[in-house]
């Protein structure tokens, strides 16, 4: 049930940027619309689809009448300019962005981040994401660094499970519409080591991140972060080319690591030999994702990793090895 809405409950919009989604529209805008918090905006920025995702999310609209929910559909030019047309439409004290795809965990998700923005008053708040593939199976957990220094290592900020104070973006600016990719990245970058902004961690997990989309392109996302490395010299001078190999090394091997998971769970062979391949796989990844750090660093980070990876058999034929990697 959706509690009323009181008087004092600030306003928060949800932005849900879409085209040619049928297929995936219709979980993501159920987990916004049974939210029991009450004072909900959300907006959906269709691309000019040409399948029905549009009628799709008009006819589930419609089934929330009490709900302020605006549809929006026209041709843009590409996800960070329709993210940005969402921003601009909005008029919540705090914005969210949650793609088609993508949904919140449960129906209270909204009423914790709200709650903890009026216990603390933070201007920038990131929850943890759980990735998951179309089949429903977890990869691992995105989560935030509470130290905001080691964005310059990774990005550790999930943008399904971000909240941000509409101010920021008037502060700051939007998102780069010319980047194809990595345009959260940038943004993040940009207000943190440029504007001065800081993140608070919230503890707790918000939604589930389908993966794939347009990241998975991964030699077009390498060309993105390259030139983002080269720009972010301008405001963090003390970056060095071995920082940046590192940088892009680790995004290149999760990539692999990734990918080779996948290709495991569709062969046949046997438990033993999948385990060695896969275990085989978390090395190379884990070795690439600590190179350049001291001895205690990559000792500490890997045991870290490797105590919270959680193996489960799946109770069927040919069975395979399901890991949740936390991050």
């Amino acid at each position: 049930m959706i509690k009323s809405i009181h008087i004092r409950s600030p306003l928060i919009s949800v932005i849900t940027v879409c085209r040619n989604a049928a297929d995936l529209i219709e979980p993501t805008i159920l987990s916004i619309l049974t939210q029991d918090y009450g004072s909900i905006e959300y907006l959906i920025i269709d691309g000019d689809s040409s399948d029905n995702t549009v009628k799709k999310a008009q006819e589930i609209a419609k089934l929330f009448p009490e709900r302020k929910v605006r549809v929006v559909s026209e041709q843009d030019a590409g996800i960070a300019d329709a993210m940005n047309k969402g921003v601009r439409l909005a008029t919540g004290k705090i914005i969210a962005h949650l793609h088609a795809g993508d949904r919140y965990m449960d129906n209270a998700v909204i009423t914790r981040v709200m709650n903890s923005y009026k216990a603390v008053g933070w201007r920038w708040a990131v929850a943890e994401s759980v990735v998951v593939d179309k089949a429903g199976r977890c990869g691992h957990v995105y989560r935030a660094n509470p130290d905001f220094r080691i964005l310059l290592k990774k990005n550790c900020i999930p943008h399904q499970s971000t909240f941000l104070d509409k101010d920021v973006f008037d502060k700051h600016g939007m998102f780069r519409a010319e980047l194809k990719q990595a345009m959260d990245y940038e943004f993040w970058l940009r207000i943190v080591f440029k504007g001065g902004e800081r993140y608070q961690v919230l503890p707790f997990a918000a939604t589930y991140f389908l993966e794939g989309g347009r990241s998975a392109q991964v030699i077009e996302l390498i060309r993105y972060l390259s030139l983002l490395r080269k720009e972010l010299r301008a405001y963090v001078p003390n970056l060095t080319r071995m920082d940046d190999s590192i940088f892009l090394g680790r995004v290149l091997a999760f990539a692999t690591y990734a990918r080779l998971r996948d290709a495991l769970r569709k062969i046949t062979f046997g438990i033993f030999t999948k385990s060695l391949v896969f275990f085989a796989a978390l090395a190379f990844f884990l070795g690439y994702s600590t190179a350049g750090y001291s001895e205690s660093t990559v000792r500490h980070s890997y045991n870290r990793r490797l105590s919270s990876i959680k193996m489960e058999k799946l109770a069927r034929p040919n069975t395979e090895i399901r890991a949740i990697l936390l991050l």
